[in-house]
């Protein structure tokens, strides 16, 4: 998957592969995360759709730079999945603010 293809297919950093994703059967999964986990990504998600809206971009646009899918970007800034440091730090560089002031805007 290069830099110019916007497939229905997610890049998975952590294992350096590349496979396509059910996302209805992801969404529908049972999140497992406590209460205090499921705060913390409402707070970041809710902070990274801020500062995307204010770059002008919509999600699918920043989910392309980030070569993720659209479906994953809205999730993140719903909440509904934890992010990690690594796509945190993927995402805040498309969005050109440090990961230490998107983390200082939620308190941390």
């Amino acid at each position: 998957m290069g830099a110019g293809t916007r497939e229905n297919y997610v890049n998975i950093v952590e294992l350096n592969i590349v496979r396509p994703y059910n996302w209805r059967a992801l969404a529908a999964s049972k999140d497992t995360r406590t209460p205090a986990q499921i705060q913390l990504a409402r707070q970041l998600g809710a902070v990274l759709r801020d500062v995307r809206n204010k770059a002008a971009l919509n999600q699918e646009e920043l989910a392309w730079r980030c070569e993720i899918h659209r479906a994953y970007m809205g999730f993140i800034e719903q909440g509904r999945y934890s992010i990690t440091v690594a796509m945190l730090v993927q995402v805040c560089e498309q969005l050109g603010i440090k990961p230490s002031a998107v983390l200082r805007r939620i308190g941390l």
